[in-house]
């Protein structure tokens, strides 16, 4: 394979590539009849096979109900539910759906799902706009929910930032659909400081096919360049380096890359474009995962303001209000007002609520925003601990990447304190740490696992530093890999801990502070939290 340095300055571009519109669509007849749908739905006169033959031409048209003088049809969002029959009731319905192939499916699975748990219908009005029309099934029911296929044509005027300084964790988007041909991948940031890298990977997991890697160097290893390569199997196919690299140290910077199905483009900022000859078996089109920084370590670093693509769309249309014409006009059809949840497909989410008044609509988003790490303005515990424990439930997975904070003061000489993270009821400790003061006449640290109440003697670390003094206010933050725990304390050199596979912390339940109630147990407490600890923050509020 080989990589072009265009010698022409090219634009940045981005192409919006449409959805994939259904194929082999067909009118399914079935014995049902409409149960939950809007009221006056449009009537015809015309037989039967003319009635089919009239929703399968009509674009907006998904099923079709047969009446003793014509039948009736339903649009997109007009019906929620149909009624399963049998042939005694002598009530049919069309049901409009796309099948795998051009002949109807044998009937040893019953229409119109012949056996699938879904179908889906993606349409289009001829513009822009694309809808979904999904049908699932209950053993009374055929339920249709609807969505409108609105995708990112490039990185929005106005965004949230996502103020996410990425230093030795990896930041992954899942993908909801293929990375076509025509699709565009857009990412704003700054780069890192000096001694330092960061990567971008389109991968499909689990096979660890890595289509594109791209890796930047910013004085790590001396190196100012761009690599380019493919992995197959976690192994590697092709490598380009040596390549250049645009940018400077803490530098704004945007990147977008876009392909074909043979050669993939790289835009960086207003720079030449890179060529790059993809590998066909490794294929674009099959990644699941875009990620940055894919190795986690250290000196992988780069800070996120936004990260995105053009196959983040749907807008879930609601399927318990109708479109009502011109007496209730959209986008709220009568309500007061309609709140959408969504996410970019990252681990953002946003919900937009609109409103109403004579002249405008107007827009009230929040983000579900996490902490990341102890706020300026909080309120103090001001607890205490005198061989009494301190436990926190946690409502989520501590995930590789989580963070965990504490702050307080130690305890008088000849006492400890410790810090736990537990699965109950197994009595799991993926982490158990101890600080001495001394206790013992011991003034270190341990650090050890416990599997079902037992420690797991060879993770035992002891005799560790322990960098502070007795009645001293301390700060403690642990981050963790899936194999390695980080152990911050103030500002004094981090301590690494090897993890025991078989004691994930993503599957504790707990955060304890001083486990074993104990009266040499001891510390002050002011804050204790961690980055799963999340609640919707108005983002501000716009008009239109």
């Amino acid at each position: 394979m080989s990589l072009t340095l265009l010698l022409l300055l090219l634009p940045s571009i981005s192409i919006c590539y449409n959805p994939p519109l259904s194929e082999n669509v067909k009118m399914v007849v079935v014995y049902g009849k409409p149960l939950e749908f809007c009221a006056n739905p449009e009537k015809s006169e015309e037989n039967w096979a003319n009635c089919l033959q009239q929703c399968w031409k009509q674009w907006d048209c998904v099923v079709v109900s047969q009446l003793s003088d014509g039948c009736e049809y339903f649009k997109i969002q007009e019906i929620q539910k149909v009624l399963k029959l049998d042939s005694s009731s002598g009530h049919k319905v069309g049901i409009k759906i796309s099948l795998p192939t051009n002949t109807c499916p044998r009937d040893t699975e019953p229409p119109p799902l012949f056996g699938n748990v879904s179908s889906s219908l993606i349409i289009t009005d001829g513009s822009d706009n694309y809808y979904k029309s999904e049908i699932t099934e209950t053993s009374d029911t055929w339920n249709f929910n609807y969505s409108m296929l609105k995708c990112l044509t490039d990185i929005p005027e106005s965004y949230t930032l996502l103020n996410g300084t990425y230093s030795g964790q990896r930041y992954q988007m899942n993908l909801t659909s293929p990375f076509y041909p025509g699709e565009t991948f857009f990412m704003r940031g700054k780069t890192p400081t000096y001694g330092n890298q960061f990567t971008i990977s389109f991968v499909k997991f689990p096979e660890k096919d890595f289509a594109l890697h791209i890796r930047l160097y910013f004085g790590y290893k001396s190196l100012n360049t761009t690599d380019i390569s493919v992995w197959k199997n976690d192994k590697v196919v092709d490598l380009v380096n040596d390549k250049v690299n645009p940018y400077g140290c803490e530098e704004d910077f945007v990147i977008r890359i876009n392909a074909t199905n043979t050669v993939v483009f790289i835009y960086m900022n207003d720079y030449p474009v890179l060529q790059y000859t993809l590998e066909p078996t490794v294929p674009m089109s099959e990644i699941t995962n875009i990620v940055i920084n894919d190795s986690g370590h250290s000196y992988q670093q780069v800070t996120l303001y936004y990260i995105g693509w053009t196959g983040i769309c749907e807008i879930s249309l609601p399927t318990n209000t109708c479109p009502r014409g011109d007496t209730d006009p959209p986008p709220l059809f009568g309500n007061v007002s309609s709140s959408l949840i969504i996410t970019d497909g990252s681990d953002n989410y946003y919900k937009s609520q609109i409103t109403e008044t004579s002249s405008s609509w107007d827009f009230n988003n929040c983000i579900h925003k996490c902490l990341t790490d102890i706020p300026e303005n909080y309120d103090s515990l001001e607890g205490t601990y005198t061989g009494n424990r301190y436990q926190m439930n946690l409502t989520s997975p501590f995930y590789p990447g989580e963070m965990f904070f504490i702050k307080g003061k130690t305890p008088k000489y000849r006492n400890q304190v410790s810090i736990s993270f537990v699965k109950f009821p197994e009595k799991d400790y993926a982490l158990h740490i101890r600080l001495y003061f001394g206790y013992g006449n011991l003034n270190s640290t341990d650090i050890t696992v416990w599997k079902n109440d037992v420690e797991v003697t060879e993770r035992t670390v002891e005799n560790q530093t322990n960098p502070y003094g007795c009645e001293e206010d301390f700060e403690i933050r642990i981050n963790a890999t899936n194999t390695v725990a980080y152990i911050y304390m103030n500002d004094y050199p981090v301590i690494q801990y090897t993890l025991e596979p078989t004691v994930p912390l993503w599957d504790i339940t707990n955060f304890v502070i001083n486990d074993s109630n104990l009266p040499d147990q001891q510390v002050t407490l002011y804050y204790i939290g961690w980055t799963g600890i999340c609640e919707y923050v108005p983002l501000g509020a716009n008009t239109i």
